[in-house]
Formats: structure tokens, C-alpha cells, sequence
């Protein structure tokens, strides 16, 4: 495992990550088709989450660059955008995709780039520049936020249980 960016070959290794299926599939597929290979977290998004979002205890394979796709604004991170704050740590240059402005990560972005814009040539240039240093005492305190504020990949809403209400059926007086 590396702790940092290691970029070898033109063959970049992406983490994809973010908040509807259906983008980063998108994503995942435009990327594979340029040729690069999609990686993820070893941590279910339906677990409780990574334990350590340190990005050195963790089993994150080879990195280049993380893609944090986001269909809707959201000023919450969900359980399966976490593993950005490992990514962040082993110092992989950070791309937004889609609805950026309200992410809890657009200060650590190297770049942001609308869904239906040039995501790959996106991650491309910002792989290119090679591993971002950032201050451990930020990451840390993203950390913190991610922990504190994340939130289950579904909704989880339960309808309250109570006597079903009675429906007058006669006509209303006009």
C-alpha cells in the first residue's frame, strides 16, 4: 500500500465516490472508458463507517486521485464520501464533480468540474500535478466534521404508527 501518490503510468487509479448511484456510475464508466481504473474503499457504505480515516491503517489501494461526485447540493457528507478524508491524508489530489459549492470539501479541491463538463480531462490535469500537501490540523478538524455530521446513504424515515384516521365521506354543504 502507498501513503502517498504514486503515478507510474498514463493509467490513472481513481477512488470514485459520492452521493446518487446513478453519478457515479456515470463517472465511474467515462473514466474506464479513457482507460483508467476505478478503485474503492474496502468499507461497506452500509457499515458504520471507516473506523480510522487516517489513510495509513486503511486498505485503500494504489491512489492517484479521489472524484467526489455530487448530483444535488448537500452540506453533509455521506457515509460514502468518507473515505475522501483517507484520500485527503495520502495526499491524492481532490476533484468535485456536480454540485460543489455547499461540499464540506471544496476548500481541499484542486479542481471542480459540472457532471455533463470534462470530468475525466478534469481528473487528468489534476493528477498531473502530482500529490497535494495539506495541513494535518485542517484534515483533522474535516475529520471531525465528516464523523460528526455524516449521514446514512439512504434516508431512513418511518412513518409514525398511530389509529388510522376516519374519513368522513359526506358531501361538504355549498
Amino acid at each position: 500500500m502507498t501513503n502517498g501518490v504514486e503515478r507510474q503510468t498514463d493509467r490513472l487509479h481513481v477512488l470514485v465516490v459520492g452521493t446518487e448511484a446513478w453519478a457515479i456510475d456515470s463517472v465511474e464508466r467515462a473514466l474506464q472508458h479513457a482507460g483508467h481504473e476505478v478503485v474503492h474503499c474496502p468499507i461497506p457504505p452500509t457499515g458504520p463507517g471507516c473506523p480510522t480515516l487516517d489513510g495509513d491503517s486503511c486498505g485503500l489501494p494504489r491512489l492517484d486521485l479521489v472524484c467526489s461526485v455530487r448530483a444535488r447540493p448537500l452540506d453533509r457528507v455521506l457515509r460514502s464520501e468518507q473515505a475522501v478524508v483517507c484520500a485527503l491524508r495520502r495526499g491524492a489530489p481532490l476533484i468535485l464533480a456536480g454540485s460543489a459549492a455547499s461540499s464540506p470539501f471544496a476548500c481541499f479541491a484542486t479542481a471542480s468540474v459540472d457532471l455533463d463538463g470534462d470530468v475525466v480531462g478534469a481528473c487528468e490535469a489534476a493528477a498531473a500535478t502530482g500529490p497535494v500537501p495539506r495541513s494535518a490540523a485542517a484534515l483533522d478538524d474535516l475529520e471531525l466534521l465528516v464523523k460528526r455530521r455524516s449521514q446514512p446513504e439512504q434516508p431512513i424515515w418511518d412513518p409514525p404508527v398511530e389509529l388510522p384516521v376516519t374519513v368522513d365521506h359526506r358531501p361538504v354543504p355549498g
